[in-house]
C-alpha cells in the first residue's frame, strides 16, 4: 500500500516538476525556518540558568556610537555599580569584573601564562552560584589580595594538595593569596 502512494508521488511530482519544486522549496524553508526560531528561543531562555538566581540578575550594557555606526556592548563606567546600589533602592547588589585575558602566575615551581583571568568583585560570589571544591565563598575575595582558582589551574600549581593560603605571584610583581577553588 505505502509502495503505491510512492509510485503516485513520483509519477504526480515528474508530470508537474514546477510545482512539485515550489511545495519542496517551501516546505523545507519554512522547516528551516521553524528549527530556527525553535534554537533561538532555547538559547534566550536557557542563558545563565546555571545560577541560582538568574530570575533577579540583569546585566547591564551599554549603547555606543562609533563611525555612525550603534553597537551595545557589555562594558559600563566603573562607577556604576556601586551609584546603582546607593541611589536605587530596588538594586540589592552589584558587582563589577573585567577580562584581563593572559596573566603570568607563579609559585615557588611554576611560571605559567593563564588565559581567561577575570578581575571581580567579592560581590560577585554572593550575587552568582559557582560551584566550589573548598573554601568559603562569601570570604573568597575579601581580601584585595587574594585569588580565586578553578580546580583545573589549582592542580597545574599545587598538585593534589589544598591550594588555600598558599601564595601565587602576579605578573612577577603582586602576591596573592589562594583563597578559594572553583570546580
Amino acid at each position: 500500500m505505502i509502495r503505491n502512494y510512492f509510485k503516485i508521488t513520483i509519477r504526480n511530482s515528474l508530470k508537474n516538476k514546477t510545482f512539485s519544486a515550489i511545495n519542496i522549496l517551501g516546505l523545507s524553508l519554512g522547516l528551516t525556518v521553524c528549527l530556527l526560531i525553535a534554537a533561538y528561543v532555547v538559547y534566550e531562555t536557557g542563558y545563565d540558568r546555571f545560577n541560582e538566581n538568574y530570575k533577579i540578575l540583569y546585566r547591564v550594557a551599554q549603547h555606543q556610537d562609533q563611525n555612525g555606526i550603534w553597537y551595545k556592548v557589555g562594558r559600563t563606567p566603573i562607577k556604576l555599580a556601586p551609584t546603582l546600589k546607593t541611589e536605587f533602592p530596588e538594586v540589592e547588589n552589584a558587582t563589577r569584573f573585567a577580562m584581563w585575558g593572559n596573566v603570568l602566575l607563579s609559585n615557588e615551581d611554576k611560571s605559567l601564562d593563564e588565559p581567561g583571568a577575570i578581575y571581580a568583585e567579592s560581590a560577585l560570589f554572593e550575587m552568582f552560584s559557582f560551584p566550589f571544591v573548598t573554601g568559603n565563598a562569601h570570604q573568597a575575595l575579601a581580601n584585595p589580595n587574594s585569588i580565586v582558582l578553578t580546580e583545573t589551574t589549582a592542580k597545574k600549581y599545587f598538585g593534589d594538595t589544598n591550594p588555600i593560603g598558599k601564595m601565587l605571584i602576579l605578573n612577577q610583581q603582586y602576591p596573592l593569596q589562594v583563597t578559594w577553588r572553583a570546580v
